[in-house]
C-alpha cells in the first residue's frame, strides 16, 4: 500500500485487475460514503478483447437511474456526497 488510506463508509469491491498484452496491470477500486437502495451496481464492464480494449467502469446507482427513480442517490438542498475512485498501475513482467 502506498500511505493512502479509504475513508470510512461502506466498501465498495474492487474491480478484477488486468493485463495487456504490454504487461500493464490496471487496478481500480471506489469507495462512497453511502450507498442508494437495491438495485445498483458498482462496476458496469464492457468493451471488445479482440479489438484490444476493456473498459471497467466505476459506478453507484443503476443505468439510467434517473428516469428509473431506482438506485439514485439524491441529496437536499446544501448536502453533499462524497465517491472516491483509485486507478493504480503496474508493470508486469513479461514472460
Amino acid at each position: 500500500m502506498d500511505g493512502r488510506q479509504k475513508p470510512p463508509g461502506p466498501a465498495v469491491p474492487d474491480a478484477a485487475a488486468s493485463s495487456a498484452p504490454a504487461g500493464l496491470a490496471v487496478r481500480l477500486s471506489h469507495h462512497a460514503e453511502s450507498l442508494p437502495a437495491e438495485p445498483l451496481f458498482q462496476f458496469n464492464v464492457w468493451g471488445r478483447p479482440r479489438d484490444g480494449y476493456l473498459s471497467p467502469e466505476p459506478i453507484v446507482g443503476l443505468q439510467n437511474s434517473l428516469n428509473l427513480r431506482q438506485g439514485l442517490i439524491e441529496l437536499p438542498a446544501g448536502r453533499t456526497w462524497s465517491w472516491w475512485l483509485w486507478i493504480d498501475l503496474e508493470r508486469m513482467p513479461l514472460h
